[in-house]
């Protein structure tokens, strides 16, 4: 009976079963740190596009349209827009509110001026940290001018609004208003 053999078999099975854990251990710690490194990165990665994408955002929700209209019809053209869905729910202040995530991620409003009705994003919050109400404004905008052209009323692009960020309270969201 070749004996050492098992011997050697046996003390390795033996080492085996008492490294197991240690092994386990140490593959579960380096995994772990692996993962929150690529973790870290990823996170810093958002938060730089982020960063990168504000002022992109501004300069989307900054652009306003006049409807060559009294405000009357103005307000039924908006109307018409907003009719569908619950993402622009008319406010008892006579805006509209703007949904992200909530009815008060945005608030767009009617102005009256000389050569008609300006629409435009009073104020917008930044529910994810930063402003996201962009594409929601330009989807607005496209129901608006669809509206509008229904009821034959002349459209045009108004003037640029430029905005001013509000600093939040602790723990709240930042918020931008129209800077006057």
């Amino acid at each position: 009976m070749d004996n050492p053999l098992y011997v050697i078999g046996g003390i390795a099975v033996i080492l085996f079963l008492i490294a197991v854990p240690f092994i386990r251990r140490w593959s579960r710690r380096k995994g772990a740190e692996i993962g929150e490194a690529a973790g870290r990165r990823f996170a810093e990665g958002q938060v730089a596009k982020a960063d990168a994408s504000v002022p992109k955002m501004i300069a989307q929700i900054a652009v306003t349209m006049v409807l060559h209209a009294p405000e009357a019809q103005a307000r039924a053209i908006m109307a018409e827009a907003t009719r569908k869905g619950a993402d622009f729910p008319e406010r008892p202040d006579g805006t509209w509110g703007m949904r992200f995530l909530d009815p008060a991620d945005g608030v767009a409003e009617l102005v009256p001026g000389p050569q008609g009705t300006l629409v435009r994003v009073r104020e917008f919050g930044e529910p994810m940290g930063y402003p996201t109400l962009g594409p929601v404004w330009l989807r607005l905008r496209g129901r608006i001018e669809k509206a509008a052209k229904a009821a034959q009323v002349q459209v045009s692009e108004g003037p640029v609004q430029q905005y001013v960020r509000h600093a939040p309270p602790t723990g709240d969201k930042g918020r931008w208003a129209l800077a006057d």
